[in-house]
């Protein structure tokens, strides 16, 4: 079996929980998405890699060891969103503050992939939290009252990590190597 890999920087214990506590809030808009990400899934993606062979893996998880230098830092979850259209949001996530110590970091993963030859995403960078994904409605728009709920934490990001995505699993979602960041920075 042939796996995809991202790297993005994990979530505490007590940052997911706080996000799975606003389902029911956001269920009440009976949004009619395929597939709602599960709490120990919730990540913000650095950079999608998708299939790559054994050996530039085993590339990446050595340079990654670069990122363990920067800093630990905080930044701001702020409000719902989504990626794509009105009447086909693809993607509902929870917005991130694109906070300057995450654009280093980001720009960082971007030039260890680039380095070693893995193909990078040429759009800009949005930090996201995906919540749920693959819209199935007809003709339903998304209810933009949803964006009102008052989605705005603090959050501490402490970790990078490669993770290895198992579309088959409850958690599809599992961190193959972990490069923690300087803390007390």
């Amino acid at each position: 079996m042939s796996f995809h890999y991202f790297i993005a920087m994990k979530l505490d214990h007590s940052t997911k929980e706080w996000l799975d506590s606003w389902k029911p809030d956001i269920n009440k808009y009976h949004l009619p998405y395929k597939t709602w990400v599960h709490k120990q899934d919730y990540h913000i993606t650095l950079q999608f890699l998708g299939g790559i062979k054994e050996e530039k893996r085993n590339q990446l998880m050595d340079l990654l060891n670069r990122v363990e230098k920067l800093p630990a830092f905080a930044t701001q979850i702020t409000g719902l969103d989504y990626f794509g259209r009105e009447d086909r949001p693809k993607v509902l996530y929870a917005s991130v503050d694109k906070a300057q110590e995450l654009e280093k970091l980001y720009l960082a993963i971007k030039a260890i992939c680039k380095e070693i030859e893995i193909p990078v995403d040429s759009r800009e960078y949005h930090p996201h939290i995906t919540i749920a994904k693959k819209w199935t409605g007809k003709t339903e728009k998304i209810d933009k009252n949803i964006f009102n709920l008052k989605l705005n934490k603090l959050i501490y990001l402490s970790e990078v990590a490669l993770y290895q995505i198992n579309p088959q699993k409850e958690i599809k979602y599992q961190p193959i190597k972990v490069i923690p960041l300087q803390r007390g920075c």
